[in-house]
């Protein structure tokens, strides 16, 4: 059983791990737009992670069974594949994994906030609804991306 405190590290680790991702997939296309919107979300995940980290700092651990709630839809996100280099990721495929973490930590974060109240189910309740948005902002991405990829947008 994870505490609040062991639950809280871990989510700062998924949003800082995520910033890493974001600010790696930003290097890979040369999409200017592209980039400043994957940089853009970097930024917000970041942000993320230095605002779990203050809640981390001042909040006792609570002993809550989150280790039910982090691995619910584990197998619905998918993993970049370690073994592959970055160069063999298109930006597509990136962008689809990164759809996928958002959806998986909007659904995570909505789970731990129906677990708990006050302040702390404000920041879960909120960080779910960003990560939702996030997912939202990346589909528009693929389609934008599938829009300028098709035989109609050829001259």
């Amino acid at each position: 059983m994870l505490s609040m405190q062991e639950a809280l590290e871990r989510a700062i680790e998924a949003e800082r791990q995520g910033a890493a991702f974001y600010r790696m997939v930003a290097k890979m296309t040369d999409d200017l737009e592209a980039q400043a919107f994957l940089m853009e979300m970097a930024g917000e995940e970041e942000q993320h992670a230095d605002t779990l980290l203050a809640m981390a700092r001042g909040e006792r651990a609570k002993t809550i069974d989150w280790s039910r709630i982090l691995t619910l839809h584990a197998g619905d996100a998918q993993e970049p594949d370690q073994e592959r280099g970055e160069e063999t990721m298109d930006l597509r495929e990136a962008v689809e994994i990164a759809l996928e973490s958002e959806k998986h930590a909007a659904y995570t974060y909505a789970c731990m906030g129906s677990e708990t109240e006050g302040e702390v189910q404000e920041l879960f309740t909120h960080l779910a609804l960003t990560e939702q948005h996030h997912a939202e902002m990346l589909e528009g991405l693929l389609q934008r991306m599938e829009a300028s990829s098709s035989p109609e947008a050829s001259p």
